[in-house]
């Protein structure tokens, strides 16, 4: 089956067609969480759970950055080939997901969600800034293929933006009547595990992207 290269991948078409889907819905994502950040878009109740409203700035703050963050990601990711460039998106990127990886834990706190779904804010945001400082400090020792590791799995985990949404979705249309807290905080974890382990999965068939 035929090859080609899609955000420095080797795929096939129908995993590029995949991954450009992904692409664009993540780009979509951002520009969304960008409009909410600065009032030309509502914000889904189901996302703010009364953040907005105790602490709208830091929340707005939280929304921006993660938005700018997934944008920049997509960007570093696209041309890693070309070294200055994937260095000034990279840049961007780890600033954005630093402010954002620090403002979802008090976002977290501050949430009137369930215990389960709090806890999983607070964890991807400490995940995110513990990913962002192993592929930081990678990069600076020249080990480039931890660097990748590290950025890879970080990617993973902010894709559990989009992914929330999308369950956020099915659950309204498929599951209208069920117990929307519990269904809350189960689809929190799964939006950022889910493509966490499968990109864990992905790069231990891979060896020379093993830690």
């Amino acid at each position: 089956m035929e090859r080609s290269q899609f955000l420095g991948l080797n795929a096939t078409a129908p995993v590029r067609a995949a991954q450009c889907a992904a692409a664009l819905f993540a780009g979509f994502v951002s520009l969304t969480a960008l409009g909410e950040s600065i009032g030309l878009v509502n914000t889904p109740l189901a996302l703010e759970l009364g953040v907005g409203a105790r602490m709208p700035q830091l929340f707005f703050l939280h929304m921006a950055s993660g938005g700018a963050a997934l944008a920049f990601i997509l960007c570093a990711l696209a041309v890693r080939r070309r070294r200055a460039l994937h260095r000034a998106a990279g840049r961007a990127a780890a600033l954005c997901v630093f402010v954002a990886g620090v403002s979802a834990i008090p976002v977290g706190f501050g949430s009137t969600a369930s215990d389960v779904a709090r806890a999983s804010f607070i964890t991807q945001g400490v995940l995110w800034l513990v990913l962002l400082a192993v592929g930081l400090h990678a990069i600076r020792n020249g080990n480039r293929a931890r660097h990748r590791i590290a950025m890879s799995l970080m990617s993973a985990a902010a894709f559990g933006a989009v992914l929330l949404r999308v369950l956020l979705s099915l659950h309204a249309e498929l599951f209208p009547l069920a117990d929307f807290s519990t269904s809350y905080g189960v689809m929190t974890w799964a939006s950022w595990c889910l493509p966490l382990a499968g990109t864990s999965l992905y790069l231990r068939w891979r060896p020379s992207l093993r830690l």
